[in-house]
């Protein structure tokens, strides 16, 4: 007599719900926090006191809710051309003993996922007579597909919870995106400014 087989289970990578309890804590802002002192959001550039106050409000919610994982929506390619060696974020989960991931995709995984630069999307939208609806339909399938690689990269990890930063524009997409893939959701903050 055969024995019983388990029932085979289908689970896509970016998917959560098949795994144990995963926590991610989401905190929106500009990315010039990230980089910190001396970035610039377009004539602004991160103060000392900024890059502080930034760090100690992360450290403050990564200790409050037992963080494994500092992760964020940066690269490694960003920090070379922000001429930084290393981001807030990765100092500040190498002092506190976590871990530390960058889930956004680089330059050439963006080309070969199809990811145009917002600057190039109006850009061509203007030369092609698009609407902002136009516009802002391109830019929400940008940001599926990018958020989808974020989803991917912490699906693979196996320590819980997360504190996740991105950009302020991307909480409310990626929430819902890491809900309906079975993560449990917690916003800290929309959009941190110092």
């Amino acid at each position: 007599m055969r024995g019983v087989q388990a029932p085979r289970v289908r689970r896509s990578i970016a998917t959560f719900s098949l795994m144990t309890a995963r926590v991610v804590h989401l905190i929106g802002t500009s990315h010039h926090y990230q980089y910190g002192v001396g970035a610039k959001r377009g004539k602004t550039a991160c103060t000392e006191a900024q890059e502080g106050a930034f760090r100690e409000f992360v450290r403050s919610k990564a200790l409050a809710c037992h963080a494994k994982v500092i992760a964020d929506e940066l690269n490694d390619d960003g920090l070379r051309e922000a001429g930084k060696p290393v981001s807030v974020l990765q100092a500040l989960a190498n002092e506190l003993g976590l871990r530390h991931l960058f889930c956004e995709p680089d330059r050439t995984e963006r080309a070969k996922l199809g990811v145009a630069e917002e600057t190039l999307i109006r850009m061509l939208a203007l030369i092609n007579d698009q609407s902002e609806a136009e516009v802002q339909a391109q830019m929400d399938e940008q940001f599926r597909i990018r958020e989808t690689v974020w989803l991917q990269r912490l699906a693979s990890l196996s320590v819980w919870p997360v504190l996740f930063v991105c950009g302020a524009d991307h909480v409310s997409s990626f929430s819902a995106r890491l809900a309906a893939n079975g993560a449990s959701v917690r916003i800290v903050q929309n959009d941190w400014q110092g």
